[in-house]
């Protein structure tokens, strides 16, 4: 049938809509409903219910409850941008924003209050490697691969700068004021500084590196796969004080305080270095390769280690305080008090008394394949699960 613009349409009488309406009133909700959906996807988030339990309807049901026995109350469900087949690698939370990049190298940020996604970008080629992203102040972000520095407006998405890199680089750079501070796949640790956009230092090891330096006060603390271990000054590169070393590289990174560098090494030992002389302050030695990560706290140094469970060293002396056999995994926070330990191989938490080392609660996780905290100490927690998805939990009051 063509429409004759020419022959008027007669306006339908009041009879007439009385009947139609019930019908026109059904074929209006459903795509009302369709509608709302739609909306929310293309948003990027959708808001939890307040209650800690979901229907069993929901798809997400189980994952709350087993948050909620940890403590914690969903906030929001949202999606990053993620290709078939890919999956996100990196999950960085602050107080403001939320950096989901996943394998492919697109990089999304979400509203850390609300989930919504505030922009993705397409960095380069999915065979590109990068090795994390560090926040540089409140309005940039800098994505790094091993040969370039994206500078990004975080509010925005644009590219700001594209710095090349004069060495390939490894690992996830430390920030030192205006200076990145890489491990290369030379042996070299490499000093780029972002206000020249040029190589300001370079310091050889004898074998690549592979555990991310760590910052040790003013100075970044680096460790080698030979088992070099050296304390570098940040703004020049100079070694500070005799370097030591261990039998073995890391499957892992190195932690610190102030004064000490702690490493968990696949020579089957938990050293602890002097900052200033490379002295070592205590050894511990064990039966495995030890390649979980350890966490530093509250004067102690928990790490896995095989065939005793997770432990809890006195960090000044050495000396064991608890073992707990039940956890298998990395202390990523603290809940009230408690330890919060994840296990990724597993895909469980526990919360932990951080006295007995005895575990208090135990949640099952299967759908979680990255998880982080935005603080520490009594943070809110993120997760990145297929498809994109990454929710946020924040401590039940």
């Amino acid at each position: 049938m063509f429409f004759n613009p020419r022959v008027r349409r007669r306006r339908p009488s009041p009879a007439s809509i009385a009947l139609l309406a019930p019908w026109l009133g059904m074929a209006l909700a459903g795509p009302a409903c369709s509608s709302r959906a739609q909306q929310s996807e293309t948003s990027g988030a959708t808001a939890s219910r307040p209650a800690a339990r979901a229907s069993a309807s929901d798809p997400h049901a189980a994952t709350y409850d087993a948050f909620s026995n940890l403590g914690y109350a969903p906030q929001w469900n949202s999606y990053a941008r993620v290709a078939p087949g890919r999956q996100i690698k990196f999950l960085n939370a602050q107080s403001d924003a939320v950096v989901a990049h996943e394998s492919g190298n697109t990089i999304t940020i979400l509203e850390s209050t609300t989930g919504a996604r505030r922009w993705a970008l397409d960095l380069g080629s999915p065979l590109a490697k990068f090795v994390g992203n560090v926040r540089r102040n409140t309005e940039e972000l800098l994505s790094c691969s091993e040969s370039e520095v994206f500078v990004l407006d975080i509010r925005t998405g644009v590219i700001k700068d594209r710095q090349r890199l004069a060495v390939l680089a490894n690992t996830r750079p430390v920030l030192a004021e205006s200076m990145l501070i890489f491990g290369c796949t030379t042996g070299e640790v490499l000093g780029h500084n972002l206000s020249s956009g040029y190589k300001q230092w370079g310091y050889a090891l004898s074998n690549t590196i592979t555990a991310n330096p760590v910052p040790i006060g003013p100075d970044v603390a680096v460790v080698s796969q030979a088992g070099e271990v050296v304390v570098l000054d940040s703004r020049t590169g100079r070694g500070m004080g005799a370097g030591a070393r261990i039998f073995g590289g890391l499957d892992n990174h190195p932690v610190t305080d102030e004064s000490t560098i702690y490493i968990a090494s696949n020579d089957q030992s938990v050293w602890a270095f002097d900052r200033a002389g490379g002295r070592a302050k205590w050894r511990y030695r064990t039966e495995h390769p030890l390649r979980a990560q350890p966490t530093l706290h509250d004067g102690r140094l928990i790490v896995y280690i095989p065939g005793m469970g997770l432990t809890a060293f006195d960090a000044y002396t050495g000396s064991v305080l608890w073992k707990c056999a039940e956890a298998k995994g990395s202390v990523i926070g603290v809940r009230a008090g408690r330890l919060l330990e994840w296990d990724a191989a597993a895909k469980v938490a526990h919360t932990i008394d951080p006295v007995r080392g005895e575990v208090v609660q135990t949640a099952s996780l299967p759908g979680v394949l990255v998880i982080t905290t935005d603080s520490f100490t009594d943070g809110s927690i993120y997760t990145a699960g297929a498809g994109g998805l990454v929710q946020k939990f924040s401590p039940k009051p």
